[in-house]
This record gives C-alpha cells, sequence and structure tokens, in this order.
C-alpha cells in the first residue's frame, strides 16, 4: 500500500468535512453550506460511498479528501498531503531532502534580502526611491504590507550582507540575487531599483521585481528562473488576494506591481498582477483553480491590447482550433466568466485608481464579455471590407459563439453582424447551436429512474476506469506533443487528486527528467508506477484520435457521477430542487451531444 492509498484509508472525507462545517444527512450524502464561498441554501455534498466533495453552488468543484483540504488551507497537493498525514498518523518521507534543504535555504536567502532591501529604502541611500514612493502616493502602510524596499547603487552591497550573516555565495547565486560574470567575479543582480519581494501563496519570498529608478534600460526586471521561482507560474500579491477572491468568487487581473499595489491601497483586494504583458497558462490554471468570475484590466495601450488578444488565444484556450473543445455543463454553469475592462482616456490601472477609484469600480463592473472583446478587436486586426476577411472573422468567431451560453448566442451574432455587414440569418446559419433550451427538458427527478439518468453508452465506459485515468498520463508521457490539445482535458475529470496533480505538472514541465526532480516522494512513486507500464506503439495522430476519444470518455463519467450525486442528495422539498431538476435534465442532454462527438472523433482523419 502506498502512502496516498493509507492516508485514504485511515480518513473518512465524512469525519474529515464535519470538522471543518456541520454536514446535515440528506438521503444516502450530506449536505452543509459551501465553505468555500457564501451561500444561504447549502449546495455542498459529501458522498461517502465514493469519498468524495462537490459544491453545487459558485464554486461547481469538487474532489476527495487532498482536493479539500488544499481548498480549506488554500494549500498546494504537497501541504494537503502533510496535513492528512499528521491527521491520519501516517509517517511520510519528506520531498528529497537534499532539495528541501535547498529550497529552505533560498527562501531564508531572499527573506533576508528583503530586510536588507527594505532597511535601504528608509535609509539615506533610499531617499529618491522613498520620493519616488511619495510620487506615486504609495503610503508607509502599504510599503510595509508589500514589503517594498530599495537596492542601492554599491556592486555588491547585498553580497557582503548576506555573506557576513554566513550565507552561501553559490546559493546566492542560485537564488537569483547575486549574478556571475564570465570573469569569475559576482554582483548584486538589483541595483539602483525599487524593489517589490514577489511571494508564494504561504506568504515565502521566493523571488523579486525591481523597478529602475534611473535611464537604466530595461525599465523592469525579475528574478531569474530558480529551483523555486518561475514567473510564469506566480501572480503577484496572491497570497494577499487569494482570501478575498475566494470569498468574493472573484478576480481582477491587472499587469504591474504598482497596479495591483494601487488597488489593494485603495481598498481592491481581490486584484493581482501578472508581471509582465500576456498572462500564461500557468497562472490561468493557478486563478481558475480559486474562481471562475475573472475580470482582465491590462494596459489600454497597444501593446496591452495585443497581450489580451494573445491571452486569450495561448493561455486562455479561446480563441484558435477547437474542434476537440467540449465544455462540460459544469464547466459552463459555473463556468468561465472571463470579461475584459477597458479603461478610459488612456489610462492604466494605477493611474486611474489613484486618480479616480470610482471610475475604476465602475470599469470593472462594466466589464464586457470576452466575446465582445473578441468581436470589437476584428476590425483592427482584419480587412472587414473584403470578402477575405469577412471569411477570416466568421471562422474565428464561429466556435467561440458556439460556446456561449444558448441565450447570449443572438447577442453576439448581432453584433457580429452588424460589424461584418451581414444578414444576422445567414451567420446564425453558419453557427451550429446543438444545444437545446433547457426548458423543453424540464422534470421532475422523481420521475428520472436509474436508467434514464445514466443514458450512456455502454461502449463508451470501460470496466476499469482508472485504466483510463492512467491511459491518458502515459500518452503525455510517451508522446510530449499531446500536451498541444491536453488543454481540453478537465483535471476535474480524473478519479484522484494525486492523478490530478500529476498531470498538472506533466502538462506545465519541459521534460520527464525535470519533472522528476520536482515531485515529492509519493508523487514520484507514482509516476515510476505509471512509466512502467507498457503502452503499445502508437503514431502521434493515432495518438491524438485516441486521446480525445480519452477526453471524452472521462467527460461522460463525469457527468454521470454529478447525475447520480444529485438524484441520491436533491429531495422534492428542498429548495433548489427546481434548478437541480433542470440541471439533471441538462446533464442527459449533454451526454448525447458527447456520443456524437465521440462517433465523431472515431471516423475523424488526421492531416
Amino acid at each position: 500500500m502506498t502512502t496516498l492509498d493509507e492516508i485514504k484509508s485511515r480518513t473518512d472525507i465524512v469525519e474529515l468535512v464535519n470538522s471543518y462545517v456541520n454536514l446535515k444527512k440528506s438521503g444516502n450524502n450530506f449536505k452543509a453550506n459551501c465553505p468555500f464561498h457564501e451561500e444561504k441554501t447549502p449546495s455542498f455534498i459529501v458522498t461517502p460511498s465514493r469519498q468524495s466533495w462537490r459544491c453545487f453552488g459558485a464554486c461547481a468543484t469538487g474532489g476527495d479528501i487532498f482536493s479539500f483540504i488544499m481548498h480549506q488551507h488554500q494549500v498546494e497537493f504537497k501541504d494537503a498531503l502533510t496535513i492528512l498525514a499528521d491527521r491520519s498518523g501516517v509517517s511520510i518521507e519528506r520531498q528529497d531532502s537534499k532539495n528541501y534543504d535547498r529550497d529552505e535555504s533560498l527562501i531564508a536567502i531572499n527573506k533576508e534580502a528583503a530586510n536588507y532591501f527594505q532597511a535601504c529604502l528608509v535609509s539615506n541611500q533610499g531617499t529618491v526611491a522613498r520620493q519616488y514612493l511619495k510620487n506615486r502616493g504609495v503610503n508607509e502602510i502599504t510599503s510595509e504590507t508589500f514589503q517594498i524596499g530599495f537596492s542601492p547603487k554599491e556592486r555588491d552591497g547585498l553580497k557582503s550582507h548576506l555573506l557576513k550573516i554566513g550565507f552561501d555565495e553559490e546559493m546566492m547565486i542560485l537564488a537569483g540575487i547575486i549574478r556571475k560574470w564570465e570573469d569569475g567575479n559576482s554582483s548584486d543582480f538589483f541595483r539602483q531599483r525599487l524593489i517589490f519581494p514577489i511571494h508564494n501563496q504561504k506568504s515565502q519570498i521566493i523571488g523579486f521585481g525591481g523597478r529602475s529608478l534611473t535611464n537604466n534600460s530595461p525599465k523592469y526586471i525579475n528574478t531569474p528562473a530558480t529551483p523555486i521561482f518561475d514567473k510564469r507560474s506566480n501572480l503577484y500579491a496572491l497570497n494577499l488576494s487569494q482570501e478575498t477572491i475566494r470569498s468574493q468568487n472573484s478576480v481582477t487581473i491587472v499587469e504591474g506591481y504598482m497596479d495591483a499595489l494601487t488597488a489593494h491601497q485603495f481598498g481592491f483586494r481581490n486584484v493581482v498582477a501578472s508581471m509582465g504583458t500576456a498572462l500564461t497558462e500557468q497562472q490561468v490554471f493557478k486563478i481558475r483553480s480559486m474562481t471562475n468570475d475573472i475580470i482582465l484590466a491590462l494596459d489600454p495601450d497597444t501593446a496591452g491590447q495585443e497581450a489580451t488578444l494573445r491571452s486569450l488565444e495561448s493561455s486562455w484556450k479561446i480563441i484558435g482550433d477547437q474542434r476537440a473543445s467540449s465544455s462540460t455543463f459544469f464547466q459552463q454553469r459555473s463556468t468561465l466568466k472571463l470579461k475584459i475592462a477597458v479603461l478610459e482616456n488612456g489610462m492604466d490601472p494605477d493611474e486611474l485608481i489613484r486618480k479616480n477609484p470610482i471610475e475604476w469600480e465602475k470599469s470593472v463592473e462594466q466589464a464586457k464579455p470576452y466575446i465582445s472583446f473578441i468581436i470589437d478587436a476584428l476590425e483592427s486586426r482584419l480587412n472587414l471590407d473584403s470578402s477575405d476577411g469577412k471569411t477570416q472573422a466568421l471562422e474565428i468567431m464561429r466556435p467561440i459563439i458556439q460556446k456561449a451560453p444558448f441565450l447570449e448566442q443572438d447577442g453576439y451574432i448581432n453584433k457580429l453582424s452588424t460589424l461584418l455587414e451581414l444578414n444576422p440569418q445567414a451567420i446564425r446559419a453558419g453557427i451550429s447551436q446543438s444545444k437545446t433550451p433547457q426548458n423543453t427538458y424540464r422534470r421532475t427527478i422523481n420521475s428520472i429512474n436509474s436508467s434514464q439518468s445514466q443514458e450512456i453508452s455502454k461502449k463508451l465506459i470501460g470496466s476499469n476506469e482508472r485504466s483510463l485515468d492512467e491511459h491518458v498520463i502515459l500518452l503525455i508521457l510517451n508522446l510530449p506533443d499531446l500536451k498541444s490539445i491536453a488543454h481540453n482535458l478537465s483535471p476535474e475529470w480524473l478519479k484522484n487528486s494525486e492523478d490530478r496533480e500529476l498531470l498538472e505538472r506533466l502538462i506545465q514541465s519541459d521534460s520527464i527528467q525535470s519533472l522528476e526532480t520536482e515531485l515529492e516522494p509519493s508523487l514520484k512513486i507514482r509516476l515510476d508506477d505509471l512509466t512502467k507500464k507498457p503502452l503499445e506503439p502508437i503514431d502521434i495522430h493515432s495518438a491524438k484520435k485516441a486521446f480525445q476519444q480519452c477526453i471524452l470518455r472521462m467527460e461522460i463519467r463525469y457527468i454521470k457521477e454529478m447525475q447520480e450525486i444529485i438524484i441520491n442528495a436533491i429531495q422534492p422539498e428542498d429548495e433548489t430542487f427546481n434548478n437541480l431538476e433542470n440541471q439533471v435534465a441538462e446533464l442527459n442532454n449533454r451526454i448525447k451531444e458527447l456520443e456524437t462527438s465521440f462517433n465523431d472523433v472515431r471516423k475523424e482523419k488526421y492531416n
């Protein structure tokens, strides 16, 4: 038995969850108000037979004991593992002790470096930096909260300070705060810059951003990639925002350090910064694990607008090839409420908040849906006076509008019709609407028997569901090119948290070798186990087809489980009865769509 299995065997999910919220019996399951968002009517269900939990309200997420602790304590998988191991009395092997000690040393170095930078800020050397902060309207409380500092002009001030304390120079270089030159000498990485410490979600300092206070270029630099810091995977101020993001179930993403810092000073505490121009997939995943209500408020200049479009394409996977992208009902219901805040008068968030916080709040409240933003952007990117340009616009918008909620599609079609000067009926004809309005399928839960609620073709579901999850991971392990279409797979469809975590880390890693160095022992064991499993030789074209078939099968399995949970937990006298009966009906409709998609994929030939 593995460590993970032993922890599961010793931890009952009902007992675990009940220690945090007051569970009440409901049929074969238990219910409570969701501990992760405010609500009046219970939408949080624990299923003992599956040892799982799910929120059918604003969170629209669920999982096992590990994911519950991750949400409850706002920690990563490895920390949830430690918490549950301590609770269940299972001894676990720490992450590779050598790497653990290394990472702890890097965090200690960064902490002391931040202390040094803060001391420099309040010293005579920091006069220019303090004046800059004053001119930008940053008060002392905000400066202290964000631990803002200053790096002086001298070549090795920080290096000398850390050496005196006893830190190793090679570790300083590894932390990215000391730069080693080709001649063998070394010097401070940050010089004459305002310093913004970057924290992980446990509020440990993992890196720094530096803003030039001279005419030196570039204006902003960051700690280079280190064992504990990767700019692509982190968001500035998330450590301070995460509690508010979860309680408000909403986040606003800005671009720069000052944007986020000023927002917090003025009381907008669900704001984080991407520390660059375009969001990355890793940042998007981190945000979507906390909320689906997301507003992008990037700089209004051309570069900022282009960055927004790039992130919609590369990170949000909204623009581009979507032939296999089929959102689940629950993804669509709670689903991505992504909006774009268009800031007036060309001001960036920092400037607008300082000059007119009410106007900022209004801009956020009136943020336009991302589909409207994309339609508006077509005019500047395509020649819409030509038939080719109109055709390109329609090709871009077809899959995007198809995935929009049914009742919103007409609005987008009319907006596109006006822009392209085409008859809306002509556009509508080109948009396949396979969804049917939910009121067509209204019925009572009592009338849905077991066979009706599980209309899933037997041929789509294998006998060993764990092997389906394993097969998906195996395909990616053996054919990394499949990562390009892996965004169609929701980690929630996997049965276990360890496999979810492994899949996410695998997709983000550059290679299996780099992944192995980062994994904690329990996940290493799981990875080793998977890599030993045989996979028949398969070419990339067949692999893509098999991969997409697996994705469809997993979504069907996921929907089936949602139906069972609803039917077993909800009683006709419940306040949420009418809403949940509609959900079951829509799930039935979604199953039919998936069966059609599955058959289409089987017939499809890849180029």
